[in-house]
């Protein structure tokens, strides 16, 4: 597709000998149909973080093959990573291992603190009801306007659109404070509202609403999670603040 105003069209790039290409024009827009196939890496992280409706545009529908079903394995790994910082975050809150100094008694807390798993578990399932939440708006608010929708493509947008959570390895290198979970979170909700806008080809309004649902899926979980396993709580906007780290018997 066109990445500047998401028309479809039949070549982004035609290739006249090998290492020789010419890029093609939208017939919509007439602007050249996708900039980034001639650019670095590093320029797309940097539109990334910059929130360009673009680069998404660009690495949904162009960078991979159309795909009927199914999502591509990268996002798979994603999603590992993703929790994987998700409970980073989640023990920091709980100050879990801050007051352990030998690396045995660490690894003990690993394999044997049930709280941890707690959080593991909890980090998993706030993302995949973060995305369900978001299907059923779709569903509700769109299936009679489209006669088919990706849910596929839905996914990984809500996947692609999460790698500001890689931010979070600024805390573990400096040491930053916890409130920078907070600014991250934000971020990473904004780059959800332009990845499902460029999936729904929609305005910001109703593109928020769709996440707006999607968090309070989210946040209905981890409050009702925490007053199961965990003593009473403070939910803020990014993480859980307990009050114990001691889970429920």
């Amino acid at each position: 597709i066109c990445i500047e105003c998401g028309a479809s069209i039949s070549d982004i790039f035609i290739v006249y000998s090998p290492g020789n290409i010419r890029l093609s024009r939208c017939h919509s827009c007439k602007k050249i149909a996708d900039k980034y196939v001639e650019n670095e890496v590093m320029i797309l992280l940097l539109d990334l973080l910059l929130l360009r409706i673009q680069v998404y545009r660009h690495l949904l529908f162009n960078r991979m093959d159309y795909r009927e079903y199914g999502i591509e394995s990268i996002y798979l790994r994603l999603f590992v990573v993703y929790v994987f910082f998700g409970t980073y975050i989640q023990t920091r809150f709980l100050n879990l291992f801050n007051n352990l100094q030998n690396y045995e008694l660490i690894l003990k807390e690993i394999f044997f603190n049930k709280s941890l798993y707690l959080i593991i578990f909890s980090t998993i399932m706030e993302l995949i009801i973060f995305i369900i939440g978001i299907y059923l708006a779709v569903r509700l608010l769109y299936h009679h306007q489209f006669a088919v929708i990706k849910y596929n493509y839905l996914v990984m947008a809500v996947l692609l659109s999460s790698f500001g959570k890689f931010l979070i390895i600024l805390m573990m290198i400096w040491n930053y404070v916890i409130s920078f979970a907070l600014l991250v979170d934000i971020f990473v909700i904004a780059s959800h509202i332009v990845a499902v806008r460029v999936f729904l080809h929609e305005t910001a309004i109703r593109t928020i609403l769709v996440v707006f649902v999607g968090l309070t899926f989210k946040y209905c979980f981890k409050i009702l999670f925490s007053f199961l396993f965990f003593d009473p709580v403070l939910c803020v906007d990014t993480c859980l603040l307990y009050t114990s780290p001691s889970p429920r018997d």
